[in-house]
């Protein structure tokens, strides 16, 4: 068995009719002659692929776009360079892109802006987290096809000017270090420094891209590129809803906060713009994006890659309401403190009822009495005496042990002792004990040397 044509096998691509072109590249439609499916074939343009390195940054798009797994991002089969040149296989869209539809549509409601929107930003998201920078958002590159059940099914595409930020902390692969973008739709921190283009500035891509769709024209005009460059960065900016009646101005000023000029002031990613989009879409858009919109993921790539200069960490950017998820778990908390507080109430208010119980069971004033050591308390109880002092006398030692005499100076006689005794009062239904009466010491009580009696 002879071996395969080494062309045939790398190129497995029967070229049907082209389908557009750009700067860069031409696309065609193509078949796999190896699956049989028809697929995109993005081929860079002759002119473009002799100029040096050129080939490499056409190939870094299929890397990058290869990077991101999502529904609304453009799919990526293969890549590689032969004799006509570097090429990329990718899905086959049919369709339009959101440029065309707003050519025809001139502007387009809320809601409806928002269904072809919420997929798109959740594909960017999605970017993000692997690592992607797109750099280049604009309508011209959300392409609108068909999907499941005949909707609209918005992708991202075109990641030829992206750049991919290395996990390991290397220098992120970009494919310029020139100007990249189209002007009308770029971050002012884009447009001063290309290296500056971060997360954020997608996010602010994706407002223009809203601020269109929603008013019928971009946000700011201008005859010149310079001039539109000066216009992004000091022109006051008008609220969509003063163009186009009916726009909630809650709406406003997410789209705002998504444009601000400075990357700090927008949102903390592109999710969480999504996600406070959501109460002015449709319910079924609504109920569609919800739970991908609200949950970050763990180990978000976002807060795994090397940052670029300029970048804003989502991981370590100002918290804000972004979140239902969150809001929710603060208020079960909140609930949690509620119930606390009640429960610690409770227990005073019992402290403070037993403490009065305790306060009318003690003996009335005229109970209390203040007397000498050794005298019977007012209330019938009694205390055991202390034994008076022992005169001077010769103490004489009982028959049990041997007989010796003790004599002892009298010590004087301490002042009587004063103690304050208290009875519990006994409950009306159970008798009181009777007192305890305690013997008087006897006179027989013999004194050791140290003055202590001696017990018999």
């Amino acid at each position: 068995m002879g071996r395969p044509d080494a062309k045939e096998v790398s190129v497995p691509y029967r070229v049907v009719r082209q389908i557009g072109s750009g700067g860069m590249a031409s696309i065609f439609e193509a078949v796999d002659t190896r699956l049989g499916h028809r697929i995109a074939l993005k081929q860079l343009h002759p002119h473009i692929a002799e100029r040096p390195g050129a080939a490499e940054r056409f190939l870094r798009e299929g890397r990058a776009a290869a990077r991101i797994r999502h529904p609304h991002v453009v799919q990526v089969l293969a890549s590689g360079v032969e004799e006509t040149g570097a090429y990329l296989a990718m899905e086959l869209l049919e369709g339009s892109d959101l440029g065309a539809l707003l050519a025809r549509e001139k502007r387009l409601g809320v809601e409806a802006a928002l269904e072809l929107l919420l997929p798109a930003i959740a594909g960017v998201a999605a970017a993000h987290e692997a690592g992607v920078i797109h750099r280049d958002l604009k309508p011209s590159n959300i392409f609108v096809s068909s999907g499941p059940g005949g909707r609209t099914w918005p992708k991202v595409v075109d990641f030829g000017v992206s750049k991919v930020l290395d996990p390991d902390g290397g220098s992120p692969a970009t494919a310029t270090d020139g100007v990249v973008g189209t002007a009308a739709y770029m971050a002012p921190e884009q447009a001063r420094s290309v290296r500056d283009a971060s997360f954020q500035s997608d996010q602010y891509s994706l407002g223009v891209i809203l601020y269109q769709c929603v008013t019928g024209k971009p946000p700011f005009a201008a005859t010149g590129v310079y001039d539109l460059m000066v216009a992004i960065m000091t022109a006051p900016l008008a609220p969509p809803g003063q163009l186009v009646e009916g726009i909630p101005r809650a709406f406003d000023e997410v789209v705002l906060r998504a444009m601000s000029r400075n990357p700090r002031d927008r949102f903390p990613s592109v999710r969480a713009l999504g996600a406070a989009l959501l109460p002015f879409a449709r319910e079924r858009d609504r109920l569609a994006w919800s739970v991908e919109l609200h949950d970050e993921p763990h180990g978000h790539a976002q807060r795994r890659v090397s940052l670029p200069a300029g970048a804003i960490d989502p991981a370590t950017d100002a918290p804000t309401a972004r979140d239902t998820h969150v809001s929710a778990r603060l208020h079960r908390r909140s609930g949690r403190r509620a119930v606390g507080a009640v429960l610690a109430g409770v227990a005073l208010a019992a402290s403070a009822f037993t403490w009065n119980v305790w306060q009318s069971r003690r003996p009335a004033p005229g109970q209390l009495e203040t007397r000498a050591t050794g005298e019977p308390s007012a209330s019938g109880g009694s205390q055991a005496a202390v034994p008076p002092a022992t005169p001077a006398a010769t103490v004489t030692a009982s028959a049990q042990a041997p007989s010796r005499s003790v004599s002892s100076p009298a010590p004087a006689a301490p002042p009587p002792t004063m103690v304050r005794t208290w009875a519990p009062r006994p409950p009306a239904h159970i008798p009181a004990a009777p007192p305890v009466s305690t013997p008087a010491p006897s006179a027989s009580l013999r004194i050791g040397d140290n003055g202590a009696p001696i017990l018999p």
